[in-house]
């Protein structure tokens, strides 16, 4: 009996030992997909930061181009505006309301004409137009 009985326990530990070395080389390779696993996320994360970074900038200059457009156009309103005010036709300055409605209707004016809508804009029918 105590010859079965060492067996056993060689053999029991035989197999603990084979069972621990398994899982030890297990937990290895899994460790090391996970290291790979990580690396290839940081490399991406590192492209995407820097295409991130450079659609910011592109961003901010587009932003600073269309504020300097808006100055631009305002500035230009401004002294259109002036103009209108100081026309020596009117015998007196226009107030800032009317020159404010002379300088829409100018301008949706000259928009309809720029998008080929001026015999819309006129009550015109293509029919009636001359030249066409």
């Amino acid at each position: 009996m105590p010859v079965i009985s060492k067996a056993l326990l060689i053999l029991a530990a035989v197999v603990v030992s084979w069972l621990a070395v398994d899982s030890y080389l297990s937990t290895r390779a899994e460790l090391k997909t996970l290291r790979d696993d990580n690396k290839e996320l940081s490399r991406q994360l590192k492209a995407n930061q820097q295409q991130h970074n450079a659609e910011s900038a592109v961003g901010q200059q587009g932003l600073a181009y269309s504020q300097q457009g808006t100055a631009n156009q305002e500035k230009t309103k401004i002294e259109i505006r002036t103009q209108i005010i100081k026309e020596p036709c009117a015998g007196q300055s226009v107030p800032d309301a009317s020159a404010g409605r002379l300088w829409k209707l100018a301008t949706e004016t000259r928009d309809a004409v720029l998008s080929g809508d001026a015999r819309k804009f006129d009550g015109v029918t293509p029919a009636a137009a001359p030249g066409e």
